[in-house]
């Protein structure tokens, strides 16, 4: 029994991860596009500007329209993809998902976060009641990949108890009124900071040079292709993702991998 009992927790827990991995795999694929077409528009601005080919002058409308506007488009209102793309993998509302993003940059958060800079008010309240930190979470992807999952379970909750005549109008308002909260409160500040610490985690090991950083390039290069098979691949790429979204720059994840394309490529 002692054994059956231990294989079920093993299987259970193996499981759980499992689906932990896809949802964040899957939903980081599905804003893929997003991130790449803005990417690209960028780097077409950089291409004709004058750093390279001189054909646009860095003031003209075009050059601004290419590096900052469409770029922007993209990776400004990130959390909002990142919403949709997330409730659509656990089958909840997308347009909740999407608001919930929204939530995260609205224009009046943002003004606190301006403010904070000049005043030191690093802190707001939700309802008058609850302390909330005063967060940029533009272009992030963590905070809002860790709220809607709970606003999955929230959802299902009122789906359930309140009425089907009145569901349509109360359950997606019921949702948010405790969404807004929790997310503001708990899990986006929550996402933040882990995104912080993966941040610094990728730096230390890529650029503290020597045997630690050659040590890491090389162990993550050589099981990368491994982590291909068993499908974690993405969410690895989504913490290097994370981190060059947010400092436009990763010294880790991204050239282990380039060593590891450029290794297959050579065994062919």
């Amino acid at each position: 029994m002692l054994q059956v009992s231990n294989t079920s927790f093993t299987t259970s827990v193996s499981s759980n991860a499992m689906a932990v991995v896809d949802y964040l795999s899957k939903s980081m694929m599905s804003a893929l596009p997003f991130i790449v077409c803005a990417a690209l528009f960028r780097t077409v601005a950089v291409i004709m500007g004058e750093g390279m080919l001189g054909l646009w002058s860095a003031d003209s409308e075009i050059y601004r329209l290419f590096y900052s506007w469409l770029y922007n488009a993209g990776y400004y209102f990130l959390p909002i993809y990142l919403g949709w793309a997330a409730a659509r993998q656990l089958g909840c509302s997308e347009q909740l998902g999407m608001m919930l993003g929204g939530v995260l940059i609205a224009p009046d958060l943002l003004k606190l976060v301006d403010a904070a800079s000049t005043t030191g008010a690093s802190m707001t309240s939700v309802y008058g009641l609850l302390p909330a930190p005063v967060n940029d979470y533009t272009t992030t992807v963590i905070p809002v990949l860790l709220s809607v999952p709970v606003l999955w379970r929230v959802e299902c909750f009122f789906q359930r108890v309140i009425p089907r005549a009145v569901a349509f109008s109360f359950v997606p308002f019921a949702t948010m009124l405790v969404m807004v909260p929790v997310s503001l409160c708990i899990t986006a500040p929550a996402g933040s900071y882990l995104g912080m610490l993966l941040g610094q985690l990728m730096f230390m090991l890529g650029n503290s040079g020597g045997i630690v950083s050659l040590l890491t390039l090389m162990g993550l290069a050589a099981g990368w292709e491994f982590l291909k098979i068993a499908g974690v691949s993405n969410v690895v790429l989504s913490l290097a993702y994370a981190q060059f979204m947010s400092v436009g720059t990763d010294s880790c994840i991204l050239i282990a991998t380039t060593m590891a394309t450029f290794a297959v490529w050579g065994m062919p």
